[in-house]
């Protein structure tokens, strides 16, 4: 058997936009949350809404990006929603908007450095998988199809991973913090 390594790229942008939009499916209070930070005042009511088509393009991208005669549209798709993505991440990084995150479903918190990178590397995949030539396209099989079907993996797992808070690892600060946790704070020296 043999399959090309932008079929291996494209399945593996596929899967991470899948599980992305199935989480946000079963979490939708998250991302309606989000999209309405996003939204101008006047466009707030349509927050439920805009959430949900943003949620069945993410997931209908992800499956496009499976099928050979879709792949090429589904990962310039892609390629554009993970640039968007990068974009609010690194935005939320340096200060200069307050988005959350709610990228795999489950609890909000905000964007930070390991969004924005791994915003990065999927966009960086979803766009090989367009800049390449058909007859660029490297054919693997035997041990280099394995090796390379297990570093996909990989990548979904650190992709999606990154988008989910592991508890204990995410840390209040004072100003973020309940007010009871707040006044107690400021009296231990």
């Amino acid at each position: 058997m043999s399959i090309s390594l932008t079929a291996i790229l494209a399945g593996t942008v596929g899967a991470v936009l899948v599980l992305a939009a199935v989480g946000k499916l079963r979490s939708r209070a998250g991302i309606n949350v989000v999209v309405r930070q996003l939204l101008p005042a006047r466009l707030t009511r349509w927050s439920r809404q805009l959430a949900l088509v943003l949620i069945m393009v993410e997931f209908a991208t992800g499956l496009a990006c499976f099928i050979p005669g879709l792949r090429l549209s589904a990962t310039v798709l892609a390629s554009a929603m993970a640039l968007g993505f990068t974009v609010l991440a690194l935005g939320t990084t340096l200060g200069l908007m307050n988005v959350d995150c709610a990228c795999f479903g489950g609890t909000r918190r905000k964007l930070d450095a390991r969004d924005v990178a791994r915003d990065l590397v999927l966009l960086i995949m979803a766009v090989a998988v367009w800049t390449t030539p058909a007859s660029a396209a490297i054919s693997l099989s035997g041990s280099a199809l394995v090796i390379a079907l297990v570093l996909a993996a990989l990548a979904v797992a650190f992709i999606a991973g990154a988008g989910r808070r592991r508890p204990g690892t995410h840390s209040r600060s004072a100003a973020t913090a309940p007010p009871a946790t707040r006044s107690t704070e400021r009296l231990v020296p």
